[in-house]
C-alpha cells in the first residue's frame, strides 16, 4: 500500500486541520492519529476479508458523521 501522508490545511480564520493523503487520491481527516496509526489501518485494508455476515455502514458526506469510529 501507498505510504501515508500527513498535511495540513489553514483555513482564513487561521484555524488547521490535518489531512492523511493515503495514496490512490484518497484523502480523509487524520482525527487525530499519527501517520504511522493510519498506515496499519490503510495496510489492513488489502487483507480484510468480508464475511457473509458482515455489515457496513455508508453516509451521505456532509451529514455529520464523518467522526463516527468503531
Amino acid at each position: 500500500m501507498p505510504e501515508v501522508k500527513i498535511f495540513e490545511f489553514k483555513d482564513d480564520g487561521g484555524d488547521v486541520v490535518k489531512f492523511a493523503d493515503i495514496g490512490d487520491g484518497f484523502v480523509q481527516p487524520t482525527f487525530e492519529q499519527e501517520a504511522a496509526q493510519l498506515q496499519v489501518v490503510v495496510d489492513s485494508v488489502a487483507g480484510y476479508e468480508v464475511r457473509t455476515d458482515d455489515i457496513f455502514l455508508a453516509t451521505f458526506a456532509k451529514t455529520g458523521t464523518s467522526c463516527f469510529k468503531v
